[in-house]
């Protein structure tokens, strides 16, 4: 009530207030607008009066200034044009000019100190300064040419104009011609020169002349105008685009006077308009003008300080008459206030009485005494009656409740604070917490998530508060007492009291997790069958019950054709029998899915190769009721294969096998002679000279020799017999099934060779030129020992290199003392064995880095350590050289046990420094390392005696390590996973993994091999291989890594297929561990 009605106290401040108020306006409307003349408007138009007279005098006062000013220094100038002097020296062209007009200059700034800026001589030809008062101006090109041509003109004798000269927008220009002296030595003559001399205007126009001589406060403005209304001058000046005056309309007719006028700012100016006459027609106008608030400010302060007093006079006398009010209540105020306590329950409260209070205070003391006296004893009555009709109300409450308990959805009830007042069983067990835990507790802190409690609270307060209403049904995520998320389905009400004011809310609650989950599932089964791929559902019986559209655009068979057939009979090719597609149907029975590459046929005829994916959908049960199939056409990808294959095995110049192809057949050559005891025979043929004629006749002539070689040798061997180019003029004829004696078998080769010989040395023609060449021929037989594929060949090279050293155009064996290549593979072996005893090896580490999906940002994970050789004479040895070694010779044994305990030694290290202890270490382990019998108890070991975390170790191993006794592998690495070591099958793809392994193996991560990512922008095949790589991972649940990325396309292409991780230089390339820590922690590579 007493936020609605005023005081007693405040009603008579208020009474006496306004009628203190009133008298006081009265007096000053009677000060302000009575009295014409005592009042503040006759005593404005009276200071308008004065100032306007003051700014004319000046105004006056400034015009003759200025007229008799320019008078002076027009005659000045005069002189220095008649100066005959001057003129002759100028006609002349005389040096001396410059030095007779700075006597001149100097004595006008003796006759008139300041009156003049510059003085120049202006050739009117040329507009070259000829002379000048500043000597750094001769031989420069005037600044205004424009005034130099007008004053050149017949009867241009003189000029005044403001001159456009850079930082001195005040300066005026009087121009004058000089002429030359006739022959009485009048200056008639030819006109010779201009005069130009530069004056201040400031100085004519009495710039010091301030406010004060007005007597009024603040500045006062003077501006000039030409006859063109062009402002020339200003006084005080102003920046660019500041001025606000602008010119009367009256001023172009001839108005002098004075003016009240309105600026562009809308301010309220006296102005005062002269003209001054120049010469001839030549005139300005002259402006002076102050602002009408500076003309009135003394009359202004003097009402604001008469406002002042009267303001503080005011607060005084409400001051005074607020202090009475207040003694005279006060009474009232201690009576309000026992009852007040009254009604806070406080029924001991008494009025005291006090002797000096007045009659009527004292009846209003009884009065409240007794009152209070009255409710005390009803008070008591009606405690007695709300203990009986509590213990009713709490038997139906704890009946009410039995009936919410038995819902099966969670039924709150919140107070207008947002606490949790009633809930059911139901919510208990959603909630994870009892009745008595959840009554009191805030709803919005405990159990809505934190990123919507603040807007959730917010939404609840204004439906309290009525401003907003309650959302009667919604779906939102709330969070248990144990962390579990649950999505609720709400249905709300606002509870009321009798008077119909909010008292809190009430809602129940369907937990409709799982179900919103599973129609997620559905949509997204929906969108994943409308994919790229081609998909068909069918039933048990391979009935097609559903086609997409990929389906159709890949068969030609709509949805309508393909709904009810038997995919095997709507597509069939005519290329599989039955029985093909009974394996088919067993394996997809057996292992629940099937893929493989089947030939189908098109709706138009056309057989097309598809790569097939079938899945069985089976019942919980185990009950088989649905096949899902994907088809994806491989035709380009099989086109592909086809030409890569030409590609990659034949010489595209002379179609015969390359070297790889070559080495293939070696290598079966070696393995069947071996077996059957038959030498072969290999022969290098180098064309003698060759480079003479691809220098003297061109490339041209020289691509069709090699194609007419390649042709004979072809005509000179048997048809099973191999002629392959490795390139430039260098061939290899293969010889096999020989005589299994070596004498017989080199006779063979001999007499092949000498062939060769005779039908090498024919003459050629070259388009229309006759051509003589011959080879040189190396022969080595092989398969009298077991050897690597690159000997024969090595020794055949040199053999022929033998021949060239004999002549050329001849044949030679090979002779084993020229095993150069031996000698350097037994140096190096040597130098192996000393660098493990010395430690001459060292580990640099590449890092790996990570990005998550549609994020460009970087997070380094770990590294992989790369064995280097650092020898004492050669430097660092390539680890293609040493490394196929060391393999051959068992050192890879102690050499992969020192890699290992040097880089769990460092992942130990690392893991005390918090910006290293994150990143994991791979380790390379050879196949022949991995099968010593021991190997897991040496990784056990070497972790124990280093103290690494074994989850930060990663081994990476090559495909050709799953080859030979696959089960002891996958028994080694479950038991190395089982202390937590990570596994990673590096340069996946480049061998033959066997997909039912790769199911078995506990790999962590597969690795795309190096040799795809280099030309996957390039090469579908190599894209289709890191796409299938990606996919297969997914699959199989793994994590995928590309090597060698080096350019960001090449990581952007990866990243659409599905990898993000990455290894390569790109990043970084392999660095010392100094540098790499720093590059860690710093992230920055070294250059």
């Amino acid at each position: 009530m007493q936020g609605q009605h005023p005081s007693f106290a405040n009603r008579v401040t208020g009474y006496f207030g306004a009628l203190f108020l009133a008298a006081m306006g009265f007096v000053f409307y009677g000060w302000y607008f009575g009295l014409p003349q005592l009042g503040i408007p006759g005593a404005s138009n009276q200071r308008l009066m004065e100032a306007s007279r003051i700014l004319e005098a000046r105004a006056d006062h400034q015009d003759g200034l200025i007229t008799e000013g320019l008078k002076e220094r027009r005659g000045d100038v005069l002189v220095v044009a008649e100066n005959k002097l001057l003129a002759e020296q100028l006609s002349h062209g005389n040096a001396s000019v410059q030095k007779s007009l700075l006597r001149v200059f100097d004595r006008l700034q003796r006759a008139y100190p300041g009156g003049y800026a510059r003085l120049r001589l202006v050739d009117p030809t040329s507009q070259l300064v000829r002379a000048s008062s500043e000597p750094g101006d001769v031989g420069q090109l005037f600044e205004d040419p424009a005034l130099i041509e007008r004053a050149v003109q017949p009867g241009a004798a003189e000029l005044i104009e403001p001159l456009a000269e850079p930082g001195a927008p005040t300066s005026l220009a009087i121009v004058r011609q000089m002429h030359a002296p006739d022959k009485n030595g009048y200056p008639n003559g030819k006109l010779v020169g201009i005069v130009v001399a530069t004056i201040e205007l400031g100085p004519l126009v009495g710039e010091g002349f301030q406010d004060e001589d007005l007597g009024m406060h603040g500045h006062n403005t003077t501006l000039l105008f030409d006859a063109a209304g062009q402002n020339i001058a200003r006084f005080p000046r102003v920046g660019a685009g500041e001025e606000r005056f602008r010119l009367a309309p009256q001023v172009s007719s001839g108005f002098e006077g004075t003016l009240l006028q309105t600026d562009t700012h809308g301010t309220d100016v006296l102005v005062v308009y002269r003209h001054v006459v120049l010469s001839g027609s030549q005139g300005w106008t002259l402006v002076h003008f102050a602002s009408k608030d500076n003309a009135l400010g003394e009359l202004q302060e003097s009402a604001n300080s008469l406002m002042v007093m009267g303001l503080l006079l005011t607060l005084v006398s409400l001051a005074f008459i607020r202090v009475a009010a207040r003694h005279l209540t006060r009474p009232l105020h201690l009576l309000a206030q026992s009852a007040r306590q009254l009604g806070a329950g406080d029924l001991f409260v008494r009025v005291l009485e006090r002797p000096d209070e007045s009659l009527e205070i004292h009846a209003l003391s009884e009065a409240f005494n007794g009152m209070a006296g009255d409710i005390q004893k009803a008070h008591r009555t009606l405690e007695d009656q709300v203990q009986v009709r509590t213990a009713e109300l709490a038997s139906a409450r704890d009946r009410a409740q039995g009936y919410l308990d038995i819902a099966g959805i969670m039924l709150l009830a919140l107070d207008l604070q947002g606490r949790i007042a009633m809930v059911n069983r139901q919510g208990c067990i959603l909630l994870e917490k009892t009745e008595a835990e959840l009554i009191g507790l805030d709803w919005f802190d405990h159990f809505i998530l934190p990123q919507d409690r603040q807007a959730t609270r917010t939404v609840f307060g204004r439906v309290i508060r009525g401003e907003l209403r309650l959302t009667a049904h919604h779906e939102n995520e709330i969070i248990t007492a144990t962390g579990k998320r649950l999505l609720l389905a709400w249905n709300n009400a606002t509870l009321r009291d009798a008077s119909g004011a909010i008292t809190g809310s009430l809602s129940s609650a369907e937990d409709v997790t799982e179900r919103r989950r599973a129609e997620a599932e559905l949509r997204i089964a929906a969108i994943a069958f409308e994919s790229q791929e081609g998909m068909y559902v069918a039933d048990g019986a391979w009935t097609i019950l559903r086609v997409n559209q990929a389906f159709t655009a890949m068969t030609g068979y709509s949805a309508q054709e393909a709904v009810g057939q038997i995919p095997h009979s709507l597509l069939n090719s005519g290329r599989h029998d039955s029985a093909f597609y009974e394996r088919m149907h067993q394996g997809v029975l057996s292992h629940g899915t099937w893929q493989g590459e089947v030939w189908d046929r098109r709706k138009n005829g056309d057989i097309f190769p598809v790569w097939l994916i079938i899945t069985a959908v089976k019942t919980d049960a185990g009950v088989l009721t649905h096949y899902v199939a994907t088809l994806s056409d491989i035709t380009q990808r099989k086109a592909a294969e086809d030409q890569i294959r030409n590609l990659a095995f034949y010489d595209p110049l002379t179609q015969l096998p390359n070297r790889r192809l070559l080495m293939e057949r070696l290598e079966k050559a070696l393995a069947t002679g071996t077996r059957h005891l038959r030498k072969g025979a290999l022969l290098f043929i180098d064309l003698d000279n060759f480079k003479t004629l691809n220098d003297t006749l061109g490339h041209d002539m020289g691509d069709l020799l090699l194609q007419q070689v390649a042709k004979r040798l072809s005509t000179c061997v048997r048809e099973y017999d191999t002629v392959a180019r490795l390139g430039g003029d260098e061939f290899v004829v293969m010889l096999e099934d020989l005589s299994e004696s070596a004498l017989e078998a080199a006779t063979q080769a001999e007499t092949v060779g000498e062939k060769i010989l005779r039908t090498l040395n024919q003459v050629y023609l070259l388009a229309s030129h006759e051509h003589h060449s011959t080879p040189s021929i190396g022969v080595t037989l092989f398969g009298e020992q077991h050897e690597g594929i690159d000997e024969p060949l090595k020794r055949a090279d040199l053999a022929m290199y033998q021949a060239k050293a004999a002549g050329r155009n001849t044949l030679r064996f090979f002779d084993p003392q020229m095993q150069a290549v031996v000698a350097a593979r037994a140096a190096l072996e040597a130098g192996l064995r000393e660098a493990l005893v010395r430690g001459q090896f060292l580990l640099h580490y590449q890092v790996q880095v990570a990005t998550g999906p549609g994020s460009e940002h970087r997070r380094m994970t770990g590294a992989e350590v790369l064995v280097r050789w650092k020898h004492p004479a050669r430097g660092m040895v390539s680890p293609a050289e040493f490394i196929p070694l060391a393999e051959e010779t068992g050192l890879i044994l102690p050499l992969g046990q020192w890699v290992l305990e040097t880089a769990c030694a460092q992942l130990a290290q690392w893991a005390h420094t918090p910006a290293l202890a994150h990143l994991t270490i791979a380790v390379n382990v050879s196949a022949r390392q991995f099968h010593q019998f021991d190997f897991v108890q040496q990784v056990h070991k070497v972790l124990d005696a280093t103290g690494a975390n074994p989850q930060r170790l990663k081994l990476e191993l090559t495909e050709g390590l799953l080859v030979s006794n696959i089960e002891d592998v996958i028994a080694k690495m479950g038991s190395l996973k089982s202390l937590g070591v990570g596994f990673s099958l590096d340069d996946f793809g480049t061998g033959y993994s066997s997909l039912s392994y790769l199911k078995r193996l506990p790999l962590d991560q597969l690795k795309i091999d190096q040799s795809f990512v280099r030309d996957i922008l390039v090469d579908p095949n190599d894209a289709a291989i890191a796409h299938m790589v990606v996919v297969l991972a997914n699959s199989l649940g793994l994590a995928v890594i590309a090597e060698g990325v080096e350019t960001e396309a090449q990581k952007a292409f990866l990243a659409s297929q599905g990898c993000h991780a990455y290894q390569g230089y790109l990043f970084s390339r392999p660095l010392p561990l100094a540098e790499f820590e720093a590059f860690v922690t710093q992230g920055q590579a070294p250059g």
